[in-house]
């Protein structure tokens, strides 16, 4: 039995081109009817094309066997298509109806059946008159329609009931008729337009199909009116599809076979022509999807009587790759006919699928639209389509599939099992961590009386990113803080209940610290966010496998964040795959507060100004009366409290250089309680404390102002507009549309697979030339190939790129992606204005401007005057309540170490450190590129280094980064490969044009494959702005000037400065020295063994296993090297026996490691004071269930451990590699577990090594 088509559905696509909106057929496993492939085969394995069905719509694929091409049966089957073809053509010609007949039939059948009132007002919706439908011959049908004497049975549609013998309209469901025209006006077949059909027309067909005699489907024909010539005449038309009725509506004479000037326009479909041609009087040719090359004979004899043609595509056909494949098989067979004619494409930015098509568009707009090339509308079509794909794929970002769905105004969960992972997405304000110490400490029943929770007396640690979070959870929750309560916290202790930051975890924890206890992550996406890309990480790698290694102890991870989505949890699971992952998804999202958006202002051409916000600022400062201002912008926040109190306000901000301030910790302990004693009139907060702050205050402030310029992402931003919980309080937003990536290093691509693909790329590239030269380059390329390679493996790398590749969306489209997420979260983001500009905005505008860079130049002149104690001393890092003016002396110190001896030149000054650090901020950065550019043998080294590093990291079996490390050596290789050096000293201060030969060899260079993935952008469609952005990598700028050349024309010559600005040009010589001096400081020699002797080291070790007499006790009283007050433990278990090796104790190593990377302005780094570090550090662990040894054995346990720490630090061992050995030895995997004996041993053993 022959099986039956289906139609594709959003379950069963098409699986040659994903079609699921019933457009392709599929039946059974062996056959598939294509839309997307009609006469071309696929690129998809496993199917292969054979024919073009016999409508012309589809194309027929069968599976493909893989069986041995058979030449010969090939050339028989070829034939014997070719015979069918030729009989089925020879039938046609003897047996199908003729047009003249066809004609007289269909219209007879319309003024017999008529046209329905539903089918009558459908029509009518499509833009037709009644007067303009009675004039076509539409008509009502189904299976039971009854059909006049007379009418042939040749004609298509009709057939005899197989019972009854009765003759019928073979049709399964009611329509109406749709009549297609040739070119004389005649009715040379129909569609049937069904009401139910998911294809909603399809060609008649009884026991003839609707084939003409030549063998073609019918297209048709629609002439527009008389007396026209298109669109011109009608200047005068309103916004309506519905032309006026009158006697001058009528058709043209369709007989007439005169030349005509106006254009033709191609559509799809057999009924959109005639809508088409009536309402916008044009004459159009329609053909059933778009398949015209399938009735050449047809098409080229309405063709010959014009010009032009115009191809209309149809709304979101541009997005539809299959769809825009067919259009291209149009165009070819188009200019395959060689007759002449000029074909443009009709454009009305009719580019989403809820556009209007053709027939749908008003008059004024098809006035409006524009006939573009062929070639600017394959621009177009990928363009959008790389548009919608990015955006698709950046929206996947954000998806959130849960395993359990709730709706709960607060957050009421049961107490999650051990061994699981919960994942809790719920927005702000529904009790997400009040629910979370119900279960840790308790809560009062209904009775008013005190249940303890079930996590009661049990250990957990709090781990999070910003301190402010994490104190105020402590207060609530009776937590102790590692910074701040570290003189009480024993973190040893199984019950301990801790709260730290992550820069925190290889400082303060070992892998016993977290043992069984709760692991709470709240924020958790941020928290992820801060591990894998935050400039305050120090070895980021072994706090990320630290993190990772936590979850897995952990008896039970709690992660919350409002923004959660699936790569998180998927990042989670991976970290210990046997816990369970359990997803919640509380889709409660309450009353919401009204957004009014700017958009930006509308100048006196009519042009948005989309980066304008004066109006909210105008509105601000002169309007508001209690306002809420929320920026990512701290000078901006300065500016506006400055210009606050010159009017005499009071308030309060809280920004990065207030968070130490009192009245600021007093306001973030109880905002609601602050705000009722002392009354602000203004309160201002930037994201330092976006994650620790909850204004629950309702009828107090007037507006809510926020202004995002990109500092913070689309999920920071809203999350930060909801800190004040009132919903009456209107906000008004500004975001910057996009934010400008200045990095030239780092990839911009915002899909994850060319992302991938480039990293790869140029890290080998890079690799490869950095190591070139060295001895035994070969085995050094590959050893450190294979490090990055199994580095990219990772589940930490992976989430990396899928984050990298969102920012990348996200600066790009910025006020797009906050938009999109707030619409998701449940806002209203319609009302959305952009104000003329007028004088008020612009003299507001102008007041913050000048008190923006007022507080520049005070920032500059406190960091210009700082103290000069951090300089020269390694990486420091802050505690996170650091006063400003740490904070000035560190910033202080990076341009110091940066600029070695600047800050001793006279150029030093609060005006060099303003232009550096505001007006110029690349400036460093470009010049330190053309330093080396010009002394790439600096630069290859300085990458050596850079990879020796990693490679001792690798052996010492550290798992690495590479989505943070940038080819600096390849991209300024290649500028040199291109000759750009050398173009800038022989043209400099020359003009030239853009056509200038040694201009055009560079870019052609940089169109080389090679040589564009080493710079990290290709080439565009404006070659002298993609030669700027080359330029300004080095610190030049172009400089154009307009020109009129012989045909008076306005031209550009240009010419190269070698500054940015001419404002800086006293800055170059002295920062190219300073930077010059850094490079030329002598550096230890490299060492590329290093490393490889631990591991065999470590072998030899593993392999035998001594057992000596007791040792001597050490007694650190009279020790000449006291033992570290605390050991940090190893961080990445080993996969090898050479893995799991590194240095131990890293907070007493105070090396710099070598960035991976371009150097990045440090910022304060959240740590304890070392007085802090010493009282925590003092405590040792007590070792349980075990009998101590008495006094005058002349030892204890603390004595033992810290001599082990010591002896492990000295042989390279992490605690890994010894729970490896003590597994292996004993059975046990902790010290604590062995009895004296055996710990006795293990300590000789360790003394011996």
């Amino acid at each position: 039995m022959r099986n039956q088509l289906t139609p594709t559905t959003r379950f069963n696509p098409c699986p040659i081109c994903t079609d699921h909106s019933g457009d392709c057929r599929i039946s059974g496993d062996t056959i598939i009817l294509c839309h997307g492939y009609i006469d071309t085969d696929s690129p998809l394995s496993g199917w292969k094309w054979t024919k073009t069905s016999s409508n012309g719509v589809w194309g027929v694929h069968i599976v493909d066997d893989g069986k041995e091409f058979n030449r010969e049966q090939w050339e028989r089957d070829k034939l014997l298509r070719q015979q069918r073809e030729l009989d089925k053509l020879n039938f046609l010609g003897k047996n199908a109806l003729p047009i003249g007949q066809r004609d007289q039939s269909y219209k007879r059948l319309s003024n017999y059946l008529g046209l329905g009132d539903r089918h009558r007002k459908d029509l009518q919706k499509r833009g037709l008159s009644d007067l303009q439908i009675d004039k076509i011959p539409f008509f009502s049908l189904d299976q039971y329609s009854p059909i006049p004497s007379g009418i042939p049975d040749n004609l298509p549609g009709i057939g005899t009931d197989y019972y009854s013998g009765n003759v019928k309209f073979c049709v399964s469901d009611p329509g109406y008729f749709c009549p297609s025209f040739d070119i004389k006006g005649k009715i040379n077949g129909g569609q049937v337009r069904y009401e139910t059909k998911n294809n909603k027309y399809r060609w008649l067909k009884g026991v003839f199909s609707s084939h003409l005699p030549n063998g073609e489907l019918p297209i048709t024909l629609v002439r527009g009116y008389k007396g026209t010539k298109g669109q011109e005449k009608f200047k005068d038309a309103t916004q309506t599809n519905n032309p006026p009725d009158s006697p001058e509506n009528e058709l043209e004479d369709p007989s007439t076979d005169s030349k005509v000037s106006n254009p033709l326009y191609l559509v799809e479909g057999i009924l959109k022509p005639v809508i088409a041609s009536k309402n916008l009087k044009i004459d159009v040719c329609g053909a059933s999807g778009g398949h015209f090359k399938g009735s050449p004979k047809q098409f080229k004899e309405i063709i010959a009587r014009y010009q032009t043609l115009i191809l209309c595509p149809d709304a979101g056909d541009i997005l539809n790759p299959q769809v825009m494949q067919r259009w291209l098989n149009q165009i070819e067979f188009i200019k395959s006919l060689e007759l002449g004619h000029s074909l443009k494409i009709l454009w009305w930015g009719q580019t989403i699928k809820n556009s209007s098509d053709i027939d749908e568009i008003h008059r004024e707009r098809f006035r409006k639209a524009n006939e573009i090339s062929v070639d600017h509308f394959l621009e177009i079509a990928n363009l959008e389509q790389y548009r919608e794909k990015t955006q698709k794929a950046w929206q996947t970002t954000k998806h959130f599939t849960p395993d359990v769905t709730i709706d709960q105004t607060f957050i009421n969960l049961p107490c999650p099992q051990d061994n699981t992972i919960l994942c809790l997405k719920s927005g702000l304000g529904t009790g997400k961590t009040t629910d979370l110490i119900k279960h840790l400490n308790g809560y009062k029943n209904e009775n008013g009386e005190w249940v303890n929770g079930q996590w009661f007396g049990e250990g957990a640690i709090n781990l999070g990113y910003r301190n402010t979070l994490l104190l105020q959870f402590c207060e609530k929750s009776g937590f102790l803080h590692i910074h701040h309560d570290s003189r009480f916290i024993d973190i040893t202790k199984p019950y301990s209940r801790t709260a730290a930051c992550v820069n925190s975890l290889l400082r303060h924890y070992t892998l016993e610290s977290f043992d069984d206890k709760i692991l709470i992550l709240d924020e958790v996406v941020s928290i992820i966010k801060h591990l894998l890309f935050s400039g305050t990480i120090r070895q980021r790698s072994e706090t990320i496998a630290m993190f990772m290694e936590a979850i897995k102890r952990a008896k039970t991870v709690v992660c919350l964040d409002g923004n959660l989505s699936d790569m998180y949890c998927h990042f989670m699971a991976t970290c210990d795959p046997s816990k369970r992952l359990v997803k919640v998804e509380n889709t409660y999202q309450g009353n919401k507060p009204e957004l009014i958006l700017l958009e930006g202002t509308i100048n006196n051409k009519g042009n948005l100004r989309k980066r304008d916000n004066a109006p909210w600022l105008n509105a601000l400062l002169n309007t508001a009366k209690l306002p809420v201002v929320a920026a990512d912008s701290q000078i901006l926040l300065e500016s506006i409290d400055d210009l606050f109190i010159a009017q005499g306000r009071k308030g309060i901000r809280i920004d990065s250089k207030t968070i130490n301030k009192k009245e600021v910790k007093a306001f973030l302990e109880n905002p609601v309680a602050w705000i009722k004693k002392h009354k602000p009139q203004y309160l201002l907060f930037s994201p330092s404390c976006e994650s620790g702050l909850d204004v629950a205050i309702t009828n107090y402030f007037s507006h809510f102002f926020g202004f995002f310029f990109g500092v913070i992402d689309a999920d920071a931003i809203t999350q930060i507009i909801a800190r004040v919980r009132d919903v009456d309080l209107i906000r008004y937003l500004w975001v910057m549309p996009y934010v400008k990536q200045d990095n030239p290093d780092s990839i911009q691509s915002p899909l994850v697979e060319n992302l991938q693909y480039h990293l790869n790329q140029r890290l080998i590239s890079d690799i490869d030339s950095v190591m070139s030269g060295l001895a035994d380059a070969e085995t050094l390329i590959s050893e450190i190939v294979t490090q990055f390679k199994a580095s990219q493996n990772t589940p930490q790398h992976q989430l990396a790129q899928r984050i990298q590749a969102m920012k990348n969306y996200e600066k790009s489209n910025l006020r797009e992606c906050v938009y999109w997420l707030l619409a998701e979260s449940g806002y209203d983001i319609s009302k959305r204005v952009a104000p003329l500009e007028d004088a008020q905005f612009k003299a507001t505008g102008k007041e913050v401007s000048e008190t923006n860079k007022l507080n520049k130049q005070s920032n500059s002149k406190d960091i210009a005057n700082a103290s000069d104690k951090y300089i020269g001393q390694p990486e420091t890092l802050l505690n996170y309540d650091a006063s400003w003016e740490e904070r000035c002396a560190l910033m202080k110190a990076w341009i110091v170490n940066t600029l070695p001896g600047i800050h001793e030149q006279e150029i030093w000054s609060p005006d060099f450190v303003y232009k550096i650090k505001y007006e110029y901020p690349n400036l460093i950065n470009q010049l330190e590129d053309r330093y080396l550019l010009h002394n790439l043998d600096k630069c290859k080294e300085r990458s050596q280094r850079i990879y020796h590093s990693q490679l001792v990291k690798g052996r010492l079996g550290n798992t690495l980064t590479p989505w943070k490390h940038n080819p600096r050596y390849l991209r300024l290789k290649v500028l040199e490969t291109i000759g750009l050096k050398d173009f800038i000293h022989n043209h400099y201060d020359i003009e030239f044009t853009p056509d200038y030969e040694p201009l055009q060899a560079i870019l052609k260079q940089c169109r080389y494959k090679k040589h564009w993935l080493g710079l990290g952008k290709k080439p565009g469609s404006n070659p002298m702005r993609y030669f700027k952005w080359l330029l300004n990598q080095i610190g030049y700028s172009l400089i154009s000037r307009r020109i009129k050349t012989k045909e008076k024309r306005d031209s550009y010559v240009y010419r190269i400065c070698s500054v940015p600005d001419a404002k800086c040009a006293y800055l170059i010589d002295p920062i190219m020295a300073a930077i010059a001096t850094r490079y030329e400081l002598e550096k230890p020699r490299l060492n590329w063994d290093e490393g490889r002797q631990h591991i065999l080291q470590i072998e030899n070790m593993l392999q035998e296993t001594r057992v000596n007499n007791v040792p001597k006790i050490f007694n650190h009283d009279n020790a000449e090297n006291p033992p570290p007050e605390r050991i940090m433990d190893g961080l990445k278990p080993p996969n090898t026996l050479g893995e799991g090796l590194r240095v131990i104790a890293q907070e007493l190593d105070t090396t710099n490691e070598p960035d991976s990377g371009k150097e990045e302005h440090l910022s304060a780094i959240v740590s304890p004071s070392n007085s802090d570090k010493r009282d925590q550090l003092s405590d040792v662990p007590e070792k349980p269930n075990q009998p101590q040894p008495s006094e005058d054995e002349g030892f204890d346990w603390k004595d033992i451990i810290n001599d082990m720490n010591r002896h492990l630090k000295r042989i390279g061992w992490t605690i890994e590699k010894g729970r490896e050995y003590l597994n292996a030895r004993y059975g046990v995997r902790s010290r604590l577990k062995l009895t004296d004996d055996q710990l006795i041993e293990f300590w000789d053993f360790l003394k011996m090594a």
